[in-house]
């Protein structure tokens, strides 16, 4: 499985690293989906005002 897809399934969480909370989970994940999301605006935003 895709290292991404596992980020996304909380079931594929608890496979791999054993029991982890829902609440633990999200925690964990949002601030982390939150930060690429803007990392990617940022490299469209600059790939889009220098070419």
């Amino acid at each position: 499985m895709h290292r991404s897809a596992l980020l996304t399934d909380e079931s594929a969480v608890r496979g791999c690293c054993g029991k982890v909370g829902y609440d633990k989970y999200l925690r964990f994940v949002w601030p982390l989906l939150v930060g690429l999301l803007v990392v990617s605006l940022a490299v469209a935003t600059i790939a889009a005002t220098v070419g």
